[in-house]
């Protein structure tokens, strides 16, 4: 049994465990952080640096903004580092297709339609869990909520 060290980050906290008899005070060549409230990250050939929590939320791929995609058909997005998106100019028919997705990793796009028009979730979106539909109205709003699960994609489709 390992050893457990919690580190607070604001309301959340991360527990880490040391297994295999070794503990945090035993780790060969470990600085120590620079500066309060930073964060000691090591790379695969274990070397260590510090990091600020927003330089480890961006690592994580945590709290990165929304970005936006123009409206193209067919519409391509690539989730390999950004998973949030919105396109504000939906103006036809099309086809969402996403790329760069991992197991266990969710996201969602936003769309709003400045015409009318329906985005059809790509052949990759296996599985509709919500039933949603799109409303394709001019003026109307719509997300589409998805979840990587092995080699599945599950999404939801609602009307904002």
């Amino acid at each position: 049994m390992g050893d457990n060290i919690s580190i607070p980050i604001s309301e959340e906290s991360i527990t880490v465990t040391i297994s295999d008899g070794a503990t945090w005070d035993g780790v060969a060549g470990k600085p120590s952080a620079a500066i309060e409230n930073s964060l000691m990250v090591s790379n695969a050939a274990s070397g260590w640096s510090s990091k600020t929590l927003a330089e480890v939320k961006t690592i994580l791929g945590l709290n990165l903004a929304v970005q936006t995609v123009p409206f193209a058909i067919p519409l391509a997005i690539d989730a390999t580092t950004y998973k949030d998106w919105k396109c504000t100019n939906v103006s036809g028919d099309t086809t969402l297709n996403i790329t760069g997705e991992v197991d266990g990793e969710a996201g969602m796009v936003e769309f709003y339609n400045s015409a009318s028009g329906t985005v059809t979730p790509g052949s990759m979106f296996t599985r509709n869990y919500g039933g949603g539909t799109y409303d394709s109205t001019a003026s109307a709003y719509n997300m589409i909520a998805w979840t990587k699960s092995g080699s599945d994609i599950l999404y939801n489709i609602s009307q904002v």
